[in-house]
């Protein structure tokens, strides 16, 4: 089994718990477990959203390397296929035999050795990928191949291109990490007051449980706690 499927397999664990702590937090009750039952799916939908994302970023850093280490080689006058094949030695060297990019190149390269054309055969490795700037990227490639055009000068602009954009993201995400820890304490605040008050002064919210005012209050403050974690996240979220 794969560490994502541990992952997969834990992020239902944990929304589980976090709806076992909404439903004694919200309702006390098993009306109330039932209800809270819907933050699971939520929960790992968030999580599958995170995992695709960092697989995005992942992929986006092994290209951008793969493109540096071919334009390397069309230097010193490699043809492209042969540059291909020089840089999957330096990704493999960087990233790892397992690393996904490194995996596809491979395949890529394999394809190419058995006299399939590399525009096609990397076009069809970036539709699997799902990343914009690899998917533009083959789709340009492909259509600049087959048009003779400046090969080196195309490569190198894309290589300064994604490379800038990295650049800007990463001093996006150094600028707003300060602010995703103020929104993950701001989320933890909230129950952990409710938490201490119910537990320290239980007289104070016990008009709050197993009344239908009750009820629905407290349906509200959780369904506002919940949107206001998705708005918090998307804020932070920025692309570019």
């Amino acid at each position: 089994m794969t560490f994502d499927c541990y992952s997969r397999r834990f992020d239902w664990i944990f929304g589980a718990g976090y709806a076992a702590c909404a439903a004694f937090l919200c309702y006390r009750s098993v009306f109330g477990l039932v209800s809270a039952v819907l933050i699971i799916p939520l929960y790992h939908k968030m999580r599958e959203a995170e995992r695709i994302e960092r697989r995005e970023q992942k992929l986006t850093k092994q290209f951008c390397d793969t493109l540096q280490a071919v334009s390397a080689s069309l230097r010193t006058g490699a043809s492209i296929e042969r540059a291909f094949a020089d840089a999957q030695k330096e990704i493999v060297r960087m990233h790892g035999n397992e690393a996904e990019f490194t995996c596809g190149l491979t395949i890529v390269n394999k394809r190419v050795q058995m006299n399939e054309p590399l525009e096609e055969v990397f076009l069809k490795f970036a539709y699997r990928t799902q990343v914009p700037e690899i998917i533009s990227f083959a789709e340009s490639f492909r259509y600049a191949k087959r048009s003779g055009a400046d090969m080196p000068h195309m490569i190198r602009t894309v290589v300064d291109r994604v490379g800038e954009k990295e650049m800007i993201l990463e001093n996006i995400r150094t600028m707003v990490s300060a602010k995703r820890m103020e929104q993950k304490l701001m989320l933890l605040l909230v129950p952990g007051v409710l938490l201490f008050v119910t537990v320290s002064s239980p007289e104070y919210t016990k008009a709050l449980y197993h009344s239908l005012p009750g009820i629905v209050l407290m349906t509200g403050c959780l369904l506002g706690y919940l949107f206001a974690a998705w708005w918090g996240r998307r804020i932070v979220k920025i692309r570019v």
